[in-house]
């Protein structure tokens, strides 16, 4: 089900592995090519709660573009036990949107 529905960036998500993914796309300055990539959740810094990594959406925004310039999208894939989220930060507006969310795993 897509919503596009504008969600608040201090939303947080798991910084795990396993449940939780970070994609970003942009143009090679080389190719010209649309290139599609993970980041890595173990070189974000996050926040620890009751045990558990933490970040936020801002937080996931800031570290991104300083670490990939502000030219990129980024899509946010959260898959719990039950249900998911799938997470976009829209460059053309500046703010996140909840593009997806999923019954079970996708």
């Amino acid at each position: 089900m897509l919503s596009d529905k504008q969600i608040d960036a201090r939303t947080k998500v798991e910084a795990i592995p396993s449940t939780t993914k970070i994609i970003i796309n942009y143009e090679s300055q080389k190719t010209g090519e649309d290139i599609d990539e993970f980041v890595d959740l173990n070189t974000l810094d996050v926040e620890m709660h009751q045990g558990v990594p933490l970040l936020s959406l801002s937080m996931i925004k800031e570290q991104v573009e300083q670490n990939y310039g502000d030219e990129v999208s980024i899509f946010v894939w959260q898959e719990l036990d039950i249900s998911g989220s799938i997470y976009h930060f829209n460059r053309d507006l500046d703010y996140w949107v909840m593009h997806g969310e999923t019954r079970g795993f996708a």
